[in-house]
Protein backbone atom coordinates (compact mmCIF):
# COMPACT_ATOMS: atom_id res chain seq x y z
CA UNK A 1 0.00 0.00 0.00
CA UNK A 2 1.03 3.29 -0.93
CA UNK A 3 1.75 6.11 1.49
CA UNK A 4 -0.75 9.16 1.08
CA UNK A 5 1.51 12.32 1.05
CA UNK A 6 0.47 13.56 4.79
CA UNK A 7 2.04 16.94 5.16
CA UNK A 8 0.94 19.95 6.05
CA UNK A 9 -0.81 21.11 2.66
CA UNK A 10 -2.95 17.80 3.14
CA UNK A 11 -4.49 19.07 6.42
CA UNK A 12 -4.52 22.29 5.75
CA UNK A 13 -6.74 21.28 2.61
CA UNK A 14 -8.18 18.90 4.28
CA UNK A 15 -9.64 21.53 7.36
CA UNK A 16 -10.90 24.19 4.59
CA UNK A 17 -12.88 21.91 2.98
CA UNK A 18 -14.50 20.91 6.52
CA UNK A 19 -15.03 24.64 7.10
CA UNK A 20 -16.70 25.40 3.16
CA UNK A 21 -18.83 22.32 4.36
CA UNK A 22 -20.07 24.20 7.29
CA UNK A 23 -20.79 27.57 5.71
CA UNK A 24 -22.76 25.35 2.78
CA UNK A 25 -25.07 24.02 5.38
CA UNK A 26 -25.32 27.29 7.06
CA UNK A 27 -26.50 28.57 2.65
CA UNK A 28 -28.86 25.96 2.66
CA UNK A 29 -31.15 27.26 5.84
CA UNK A 30 -32.59 30.60 3.49
CA UNK A 31 -33.50 27.33 0.97
CA UNK A 32 -35.01 25.41 3.33
CA UNK A 33 -37.26 27.97 4.81
CA UNK A 34 -38.53 28.85 0.81
CA UNK A 35 -38.84 25.32 0.77
CA UNK A 36 -41.24 24.92 3.94
CA UNK A 37 -43.44 27.69 2.97
CA UNK A 38 -43.83 26.69 -0.89
CA UNK A 39 -45.12 23.03 1.23
CA UNK A 40 -47.17 24.87 4.10
CA UNK A 41 -49.11 26.93 1.16
CA UNK A 42 -49.60 24.21 -1.29
CA UNK A 43 -50.83 22.00 1.76
CA UNK A 44 -53.46 24.65 2.51
CA UNK A 45 -55.50 24.47 -0.43
CA UNK A 46 -54.71 20.63 -1.02
CA UNK A 47 -55.88 19.64 2.56
CA UNK A 48 -59.69 21.08 1.47
CA UNK A 49 -62.23 18.64 0.62
CA UNK A 50 -64.91 21.86 -0.51
CA UNK A 51 -64.01 20.72 -4.08
CA UNK A 52 -67.28 22.20 -4.87
CA UNK A 53 -66.46 25.78 -3.75
CA UNK A 54 -62.74 25.61 -4.45
CA UNK A 55 -60.60 27.80 -7.29
CA UNK A 56 -59.55 25.19 -9.58
CA UNK A 57 -58.17 27.36 -11.86
CA UNK A 58 -55.93 29.16 -9.42
CA UNK A 59 -55.00 25.31 -7.42
CA UNK A 60 -53.99 24.21 -11.00
CA UNK A 61 -51.06 26.74 -11.47
CA UNK A 62 -49.86 26.63 -7.87
CA UNK A 63 -49.68 23.11 -7.93
CA UNK A 64 -48.08 23.08 -11.52
CA UNK A 65 -45.70 25.59 -10.09
CA UNK A 66 -44.90 23.54 -7.13
CA UNK A 67 -45.48 20.03 -7.45
CA UNK A 68 -42.86 19.25 -10.09
CA UNK A 69 -40.01 20.38 -7.33
CA UNK A 70 -40.54 18.01 -5.21
CA UNK A 71 -42.24 14.72 -7.28
CA UNK A 72 -38.64 13.27 -8.46
CA UNK A 73 -35.22 14.73 -10.10
CA UNK A 74 -36.99 13.13 -13.16
CA UNK A 75 -38.82 15.40 -15.42
CA UNK A 76 -40.93 12.78 -17.00
CA UNK A 77 -41.92 11.22 -13.67
CA UNK A 78 -42.97 14.71 -11.81
CA UNK A 79 -44.90 15.50 -15.20
CA UNK A 80 -46.84 12.25 -15.11
CA UNK A 81 -47.19 12.34 -10.74
CA UNK A 82 -48.55 16.44 -11.77
CA UNK A 83 -50.71 15.42 -14.77
CA UNK A 84 -52.20 12.42 -12.35
CA UNK A 85 -53.15 14.48 -9.92
CA UNK A 86 -54.90 17.07 -11.64
CA UNK A 87 -56.75 14.60 -13.02
CA UNK A 88 -58.14 13.59 -10.34
CA UNK A 89 -58.56 16.93 -8.91
CA UNK A 90 -61.15 17.31 -12.17
CA UNK A 91 -62.75 14.35 -11.80
CA UNK A 92 -63.59 15.50 -8.38
CA UNK A 93 -64.47 19.07 -9.16
CA UNK A 94 -66.97 17.89 -11.55
CA UNK A 95 -68.95 15.39 -9.71
CA UNK A 96 -69.24 17.38 -6.42
CA UNK A 97 -70.19 20.48 -9.46
CA UNK A 98 -72.87 18.28 -11.01
CA UNK A 99 -73.17 14.51 -9.57
CA UNK A 100 -76.15 13.96 -11.94
CA UNK A 101 -74.01 13.91 -14.74
CA UNK A 102 -70.80 11.82 -13.67
CA UNK A 103 -69.68 8.90 -12.01
CA UNK A 104 -69.47 8.47 -8.14
CA UNK A 105 -67.32 5.59 -8.56
CA UNK A 106 -64.45 7.47 -10.50
CA UNK A 107 -65.09 10.32 -8.22
CA UNK A 108 -64.04 8.32 -5.22
CA UNK A 109 -60.95 6.61 -6.70
CA UNK A 110 -59.85 10.31 -7.90
CA UNK A 111 -60.51 11.46 -4.13
CA UNK A 112 -58.38 8.33 -2.95
CA UNK A 113 -55.64 9.92 -5.46
CA UNK A 114 -56.10 13.26 -3.93
CA UNK A 115 -55.76 12.28 -0.33
CA UNK A 116 -52.34 10.01 -1.67
CA UNK A 117 -51.20 12.81 -3.03
CA UNK A 118 -51.92 14.96 0.06
CA UNK A 119 -49.73 12.05 2.12
CA UNK A 120 -46.98 12.67 0.09
CA UNK A 121 -46.04 16.41 0.66
CA UNK A 122 -47.20 16.08 4.29
CA UNK A 123 -44.48 13.51 4.54
CA UNK A 124 -42.29 15.76 1.76
CA UNK A 125 -42.64 18.82 4.64
CA UNK A 126 -42.30 16.46 7.22
CA UNK A 127 -38.65 15.54 6.45
CA UNK A 128 -37.68 19.00 4.68
CA UNK A 129 -38.37 20.37 8.22
CA UNK A 130 -36.45 17.68 9.94
CA UNK A 131 -33.42 18.25 8.12
CA UNK A 132 -33.24 21.87 8.43
CA UNK A 133 -33.14 20.97 12.58
CA UNK A 134 -30.49 18.49 11.90
CA UNK A 135 -28.84 21.37 10.09
CA UNK A 136 -29.81 23.90 12.33
CA UNK A 137 -28.40 21.56 15.49
CA UNK A 138 -25.30 20.70 12.89
CA UNK A 139 -24.07 24.44 12.51
CA UNK A 140 -25.13 25.06 16.78
CA UNK A 141 -22.84 22.42 17.53
CA UNK A 142 -19.86 22.96 15.69
CA UNK A 143 -19.63 26.73 15.44
CA UNK A 144 -16.70 26.97 18.04
CA UNK A 145 -15.39 23.72 16.27
CA UNK A 146 -15.21 25.45 12.47
CA UNK A 147 -13.56 28.61 14.46
CA UNK A 148 -10.43 26.95 16.44
CA UNK A 149 -10.34 25.13 12.66
CA UNK A 150 -10.10 28.34 11.07
CA UNK A 151 -7.65 29.41 13.73
CA UNK A 152 -5.47 26.15 13.43
CA UNK A 153 -5.68 27.08 9.37
CA UNK A 154 -3.88 30.69 9.86
CA UNK A 155 -1.70 29.62 11.74
CA UNK A 156 -0.54 27.04 9.08
CA UNK A 157 -1.03 30.32 6.73
CA UNK A 158 1.74 32.59 9.28
CA UNK A 159 3.76 30.11 9.85
CA UNK A 160 2.53 29.74 13.71
CA UNK A 161 3.32 26.76 15.73
CA UNK A 162 -0.09 24.38 16.82
CA UNK A 163 -0.85 24.14 19.89
CA UNK A 164 -1.71 20.58 22.59
CA UNK A 165 -5.09 21.69 22.52
CA UNK A 166 -5.54 21.98 18.72
CA UNK A 167 -3.72 18.42 18.68
CA UNK A 168 -6.18 16.77 20.14
CA UNK A 169 -8.87 19.10 17.93
CA UNK A 170 -6.99 17.40 15.01
CA UNK A 171 -6.71 14.47 16.29
CA UNK A 172 -10.63 14.17 17.23
CA UNK A 173 -11.54 15.27 13.51
CA UNK A 174 -9.09 12.67 11.87
CA UNK A 175 -11.34 10.31 13.83
CA UNK A 176 -14.88 11.60 12.85
CA UNK A 177 -13.44 11.30 9.42
CA UNK A 178 -12.41 8.24 9.61
CA UNK A 179 -8.92 7.57 9.21
CA UNK A 180 -7.54 4.62 10.45
CA UNK A 181 -5.23 4.83 14.05
CA UNK A 182 -1.50 4.59 11.31
CA UNK A 183 -2.74 7.57 9.58
CA UNK A 184 -3.86 9.83 11.82
CA UNK A 185 0.14 9.40 14.29
CA UNK A 186 1.24 10.43 10.77
CA UNK A 187 -0.73 13.17 10.22
CA UNK A 188 -0.03 14.46 14.30
CA UNK A 189 3.98 13.58 13.25
CA UNK A 190 4.05 16.06 10.20
CA UNK A 191 2.42 19.03 12.45
CA UNK A 192 4.71 17.89 14.97
CA UNK A 193 7.63 17.69 12.65
CA UNK A 194 6.67 21.35 11.24
CA UNK A 195 6.29 22.52 14.68
CA UNK A 196 9.96 21.76 15.32
CA UNK A 197 11.18 23.43 12.53
CA UNK A 198 9.19 26.46 13.03
CA UNK A 199 10.99 26.34 16.72
CA UNK A 200 14.34 25.86 15.45
CA UNK A 201 13.73 29.06 12.32
CA UNK A 202 13.04 30.38 15.69
CA UNK A 203 16.40 29.77 17.74
CA UNK A 204 18.01 30.00 14.86
CA UNK A 205 19.02 26.30 15.43
CA UNK A 206 19.58 23.23 13.05
CA UNK A 207 16.85 20.95 12.19
CA UNK A 208 17.62 17.60 13.31
CA UNK A 209 15.26 15.49 11.13
CA UNK A 210 15.59 12.30 12.22
CA UNK A 211 14.81 13.10 15.36
CA UNK A 212 11.62 14.65 14.42
CA UNK A 213 10.05 12.04 12.08
CA UNK A 214 11.59 9.13 13.81
CA UNK A 215 7.92 7.81 14.53
CA UNK A 216 7.17 8.49 11.06
CA UNK A 217 9.79 6.38 10.01
CA UNK A 218 8.94 3.33 12.38
CA UNK A 219 5.44 3.11 11.02
CA UNK A 220 6.46 3.70 7.38
CA UNK A 221 9.60 1.46 7.25
CA UNK A 222 9.77 -0.68 4.51
CA UNK A 223 10.52 -4.55 4.56
CA UNK A 224 12.66 -6.00 1.87
CA UNK A 225 11.67 -9.57 0.92
CA UNK A 226 13.67 -12.49 2.25
CA UNK A 227 13.41 -15.36 0.93
CA UNK A 228 12.78 -18.10 3.41
CA UNK A 229 16.63 -19.84 3.38
CA UNK A 230 16.96 -23.49 2.57
CA UNK A 231 19.55 -26.34 3.10
CA UNK A 232 20.19 -29.53 3.42
CA UNK A 233 22.91 -30.62 5.68
CA UNK A 234 23.88 -33.18 8.32
CA UNK A 235 24.76 -30.13 10.32
CA UNK A 236 21.31 -28.25 10.29
CA UNK A 237 20.98 -28.56 13.60
CA UNK A 238 24.34 -27.08 14.44
CA UNK A 239 23.55 -23.95 12.22
CA UNK A 240 20.31 -23.75 13.65
CA UNK A 241 21.64 -23.37 17.51
CA UNK A 242 23.69 -20.90 16.47
CA UNK A 243 21.15 -18.88 15.31
CA UNK A 244 18.75 -19.09 18.41
CA UNK A 245 22.19 -18.74 20.60
CA UNK A 246 22.75 -15.19 18.46
CA UNK A 247 18.98 -14.05 18.55
CA UNK A 248 18.51 -14.73 22.28
CA UNK A 249 21.68 -12.76 22.84
CA UNK A 250 21.33 -9.79 20.53
CA UNK A 251 20.82 -7.80 23.59
CA UNK A 252 24.38 -7.55 24.01
CA UNK A 253 25.16 -5.75 21.08
CA UNK A 254 26.25 -6.18 17.37
CA UNK A 255 28.96 -6.45 18.47
CA UNK A 256 28.23 -10.31 19.72
CA UNK A 257 27.08 -10.85 15.56
CA UNK A 258 29.63 -9.67 14.48
CA UNK A 259 32.14 -11.41 16.92
CA UNK A 260 30.44 -14.67 16.61
CA UNK A 261 29.94 -14.97 12.67
CA UNK A 262 33.54 -14.59 11.61
CA UNK A 263 34.55 -17.31 14.06
CA UNK A 264 31.54 -20.03 13.09
CA UNK A 265 32.80 -19.04 9.64
CA UNK A 266 36.32 -20.28 10.65
CA UNK A 267 35.23 -23.08 11.81
CA UNK A 268 33.07 -23.92 8.80
CA UNK A 269 36.15 -23.20 6.45
CA UNK A 270 34.74 -19.56 6.00
CA UNK A 271 37.11 -18.25 3.77
CA UNK A 272 38.19 -19.61 -0.04
CA UNK A 273 35.70 -22.42 -1.01
CA UNK A 274 33.88 -22.05 2.31
CA UNK A 275 30.60 -23.40 2.41
CA UNK A 276 28.40 -20.55 1.01
CA UNK A 277 25.04 -22.56 1.22
CA UNK A 278 25.45 -22.47 5.71
CA UNK A 279 26.44 -19.08 5.35
CA UNK A 280 23.26 -17.72 4.15
CA UNK A 281 21.22 -20.10 5.73
CA UNK A 282 22.69 -18.66 9.06
CA UNK A 283 22.25 -14.44 7.88
CA UNK A 284 18.94 -14.95 5.92
CA UNK A 285 17.22 -16.77 9.19
CA UNK A 286 18.36 -14.25 11.35
CA UNK A 287 17.63 -11.27 9.21
CA UNK A 288 14.21 -12.70 8.95
CA UNK A 289 14.22 -13.08 12.75
CA UNK A 290 15.35 -9.07 13.05
CA UNK A 291 12.84 -7.72 10.67
CA UNK A 292 9.88 -9.42 12.26
CA UNK A 293 11.00 -7.48 15.62
CA UNK A 294 10.96 -4.81 13.64
CA UNK A 295 7.63 -5.18 12.28
CA UNK A 296 6.19 -5.95 15.39
CA UNK A 297 7.67 -2.54 16.92
CA UNK A 298 6.18 -0.92 13.54
CA UNK A 299 2.36 -2.23 14.40
CA UNK A 300 3.04 -1.53 17.84
CA UNK A 301 3.59 2.22 16.86
CA UNK A 302 0.81 2.44 14.21
CA UNK A 303 -1.55 1.90 17.57
CA UNK A 304 -3.07 5.73 18.88
CA UNK A 305 -3.42 4.32 22.27
CA UNK A 306 0.63 3.43 22.06
CA UNK A 307 1.76 6.62 20.75
CA UNK A 308 -0.51 8.99 23.27
CA UNK A 309 1.02 6.66 25.90
CA UNK A 310 4.48 8.77 25.92
CA UNK A 311 6.69 6.22 28.06
CA UNK A 312 5.71 3.73 25.71
CA UNK A 313 6.28 5.34 22.77
CA UNK A 314 9.65 5.83 24.06
CA UNK A 315 10.17 2.34 24.36
CA UNK A 316 8.96 1.50 21.13
CA UNK A 317 11.64 4.09 19.74
CA UNK A 318 14.44 2.60 21.54
CA UNK A 319 13.76 -1.35 20.79
CA UNK A 320 12.96 0.00 17.18
CA UNK A 321 16.17 1.26 17.07
CA UNK A 322 17.79 -1.26 18.47
CA UNK A 323 16.26 -4.05 16.14
CA UNK A 324 17.18 -1.38 13.07
CA UNK A 325 20.94 -1.38 13.73
CA UNK A 326 21.17 -5.75 14.49
CA UNK A 327 19.38 -5.91 11.33
CA UNK A 328 21.65 -3.44 9.15
CA UNK A 329 24.66 -4.68 11.14
CA UNK A 330 24.34 -8.27 10.09
CA UNK A 331 23.18 -7.11 6.58
CA UNK A 332 26.05 -5.06 5.70
CA UNK A 333 28.80 -8.01 7.10
CA UNK A 334 26.35 -10.93 4.89
CA UNK A 335 27.19 -8.64 2.05
CA UNK A 336 31.15 -7.75 3.13
CA UNK A 337 31.25 -11.34 2.97
CA UNK A 338 29.72 -11.89 -0.42
CA UNK A 339 32.33 -9.77 -1.74
CA UNK A 340 35.10 -10.95 -0.80
CA UNK A 341 33.49 -14.67 -1.41
CA UNK A 342 33.07 -13.34 -5.16
CA UNK A 343 36.15 -11.52 -5.77
CA UNK A 344 38.24 -14.74 -4.85
CA UNK A 345 35.74 -16.30 -7.42
CA UNK A 346 36.89 -13.72 -10.17
CA UNK A 347 40.67 -14.40 -9.04
CA UNK A 348 39.71 -18.48 -9.82
CA UNK A 349 39.11 -17.86 -13.07
CA UNK A 350 42.11 -17.01 -14.32
CA UNK A 351 43.53 -20.24 -13.02
CA UNK A 352 43.80 -23.11 -15.85
CA UNK A 353 40.43 -25.83 -16.14
CA UNK A 354 41.08 -28.92 -14.52
CA UNK A 355 37.64 -30.48 -15.93
CA UNK A 356 36.53 -30.46 -19.34
CA UNK A 357 32.98 -29.56 -19.19
CA UNK A 358 29.81 -30.46 -22.07
CA UNK A 359 26.63 -29.52 -22.08
CA UNK A 360 23.44 -32.10 -23.03
CA UNK A 361 21.58 -30.52 -26.11
CA UNK A 362 17.91 -30.56 -27.03
CA UNK A 363 18.87 -29.40 -30.43
CA UNK A 364 22.21 -28.68 -32.92
CA UNK A 365 22.02 -25.37 -30.65
CA UNK A 366 20.05 -25.04 -27.56
CA UNK A 367 21.78 -26.79 -24.41
CA UNK A 368 18.95 -27.98 -21.97
CA UNK A 369 20.80 -25.64 -19.31
CA UNK A 370 20.18 -22.60 -21.67
CA UNK A 371 16.76 -23.54 -22.33
CA UNK A 372 16.40 -23.73 -18.39
CA UNK A 373 17.68 -20.19 -17.44
CA UNK A 374 14.43 -18.50 -18.63
CA UNK A 375 13.06 -20.55 -15.42
CA UNK A 376 15.60 -18.61 -12.93
CA UNK A 377 15.43 -15.29 -11.89
CA UNK A 378 18.10 -13.68 -13.28
CA UNK A 379 19.51 -12.31 -10.14
CA UNK A 380 20.43 -16.29 -8.97
CA UNK A 381 22.75 -15.98 -12.58
CA UNK A 382 25.97 -15.38 -10.43
CA UNK A 383 25.07 -18.76 -8.45
CA UNK A 384 24.45 -21.02 -11.45
CA UNK A 385 28.05 -19.23 -13.07
CA UNK A 386 30.23 -19.80 -9.99
CA UNK A 387 29.03 -23.49 -9.36
CA UNK A 388 30.21 -24.35 -13.22
CA UNK A 389 33.84 -22.22 -12.36
CA UNK A 390 34.45 -23.66 -9.59
CA UNK A 391 33.69 -27.48 -11.24
CA UNK A 392 36.29 -26.72 -14.18
CA UNK A 393 38.98 -25.39 -11.90
CA UNK A 394 38.55 -28.40 -9.70
CA UNK A 395 38.04 -26.20 -6.90
CA UNK A 396 34.35 -27.66 -5.17
CA UNK A 397 34.26 -27.54 -1.88
CA UNK A 398 32.63 -31.11 0.10
CA UNK A 399 28.92 -29.24 -0.05
CA UNK A 400 29.24 -27.58 -3.45
CA UNK A 401 28.11 -30.99 -4.62
CA UNK A 402 26.47 -34.27 -4.26
CA UNK A 403 25.75 -37.63 -5.54
CA UNK A 404 22.17 -38.68 -5.59
CA UNK A 405 20.58 -41.33 -4.33
CA UNK A 406 19.69 -44.64 -5.82
CA UNK A 407 16.37 -43.80 -7.57
CA UNK A 408 18.43 -41.22 -9.85
CA UNK A 409 21.88 -43.70 -10.88
CA UNK A 410 25.07 -41.63 -12.16
CA UNK A 411 22.55 -37.90 -11.66
CA UNK A 412 25.23 -35.90 -9.65
CA UNK A 413 24.11 -32.25 -8.53
CA UNK A 414 25.90 -28.83 -7.70
CA UNK A 415 24.22 -26.62 -4.95
CA UNK A 416 24.29 -23.28 -3.91
CA UNK A 417 21.38 -22.55 -1.66
CA UNK A 418 18.27 -23.38 -3.81
CA UNK A 419 20.24 -23.31 -7.33
CA UNK A 420 20.85 -26.90 -8.35
CA UNK A 421 22.76 -27.90 -11.53
CA UNK A 422 22.35 -31.74 -12.81
CA UNK A 423 25.28 -33.00 -14.33
CA UNK A 424 26.60 -36.54 -15.06
CA UNK A 425 30.89 -37.71 -15.28
CA UNK A 426 31.52 -39.13 -18.48
CA UNK A 427 35.13 -40.30 -17.76
CA UNK A 428 38.27 -38.73 -16.77
CA UNK A 429 37.67 -35.46 -16.17
CA UNK A 430 34.86 -34.66 -18.09
CA UNK A 431 31.25 -33.67 -17.03
CA UNK A 432 28.14 -33.35 -19.32
CA UNK A 433 25.82 -30.58 -17.45
CA UNK A 434 22.48 -31.38 -17.73
CA UNK A 435 20.54 -28.59 -16.43
CA UNK A 436 19.48 -26.09 -13.56
CA UNK A 437 16.42 -25.47 -11.71
CA UNK A 438 15.48 -24.41 -8.11
CA UNK A 439 14.76 -26.46 -5.50
CA UNK A 440 11.95 -25.00 -3.15
CA UNK A 441 10.66 -28.23 -1.22
CA UNK A 442 13.14 -31.24 0.63
CA UNK A 443 10.10 -33.71 -1.15
CA UNK A 444 9.61 -32.66 -4.55
CA UNK A 445 11.38 -34.68 -6.64
CA UNK A 446 10.14 -33.55 -10.12
CA UNK A 447 13.04 -31.58 -11.57
CA UNK A 448 15.29 -34.51 -10.71
CA UNK A 449 13.09 -37.04 -12.24
CA UNK A 450 13.07 -34.18 -15.75
CA UNK A 451 16.66 -34.14 -15.36
CA UNK A 452 17.36 -37.95 -14.95
CA UNK A 453 15.29 -38.58 -17.97
CA UNK A 454 16.77 -36.42 -20.04
CA UNK A 455 19.15 -37.86 -22.89
CA UNK A 456 22.46 -36.56 -23.89
CA UNK A 457 23.16 -38.17 -26.91
CA UNK A 458 23.51 -34.94 -28.23
CA UNK A 459 26.27 -32.90 -26.66
CA UNK A 460 28.08 -29.71 -27.58
CA UNK A 461 31.44 -28.89 -26.88
CA UNK A 462 32.27 -25.93 -24.10
CA UNK A 463 33.85 -24.34 -27.26
CA UNK A 464 30.44 -23.64 -28.74
CA UNK A 465 28.47 -23.20 -25.58
CA UNK A 466 30.26 -20.94 -23.00
CA UNK A 467 31.25 -18.32 -25.01
CA UNK A 468 27.73 -16.97 -24.84
CA UNK A 469 26.91 -18.77 -21.79
CA UNK A 470 29.29 -17.21 -19.43
CA UNK A 471 28.47 -14.05 -21.05
CA UNK A 472 24.64 -14.15 -20.42
CA UNK A 473 25.61 -15.34 -17.09
CA UNK A 474 27.96 -12.25 -16.43
CA UNK A 475 25.28 -9.67 -18.07
CA UNK A 476 22.71 -10.22 -15.30
CA UNK A 477 25.28 -10.02 -12.17
CA UNK A 478 23.45 -9.06 -8.90
CA UNK A 479 24.46 -12.29 -6.70
CA UNK A 480 26.12 -9.15 -4.01
CA UNK A 481 23.06 -6.17 -4.48
CA UNK A 482 19.72 -8.64 -3.84
CA UNK A 483 18.94 -9.95 -0.26
CA UNK A 484 17.05 -13.00 -1.33
CA UNK A 485 19.61 -15.04 -2.67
Amino acid sequence: MEDKKYNISYIKNALIDEVRNYYDKKSTINDYNKTIEDLETLLEVMRTKDYKSMDNDAFIILFSTLAPKYYSDNSIISKKMVNKYLSALMICGNYYNNPEKYDERQAKIAENELLLGLSFFERKLSNIQKEKEETLNYLHKNSQVIYEYRKIINSFNNGQKIKSYQFRMLEDFFKIKGYSERDIILLLEAVKGNNNILSVKENKGKINFDKIYDVRNIIKRGFEYIEKPYIVSDRKNEYISLIDYIYENHKEGTKVIIKLLPEYNENLEFSYGYDLEAFLFVCKTLLIKFQNELLYYSLEMSCLANYNDIEYRKLIQEEFKLYENIYSTLRNYMYSQLDLYFKDLDEMKEEEDVNNLFYAASSENDTFLENDLKNIPKDRYDQVRDLLIKLKKGLLHVNDSKKLNEAFPGLLELRCDQIRIAYRHLNNNNYVIIGVFIKKDDNDITEYRKNFRRTYVRILEKEIVEERLFKRLEEDKHYGGRINS
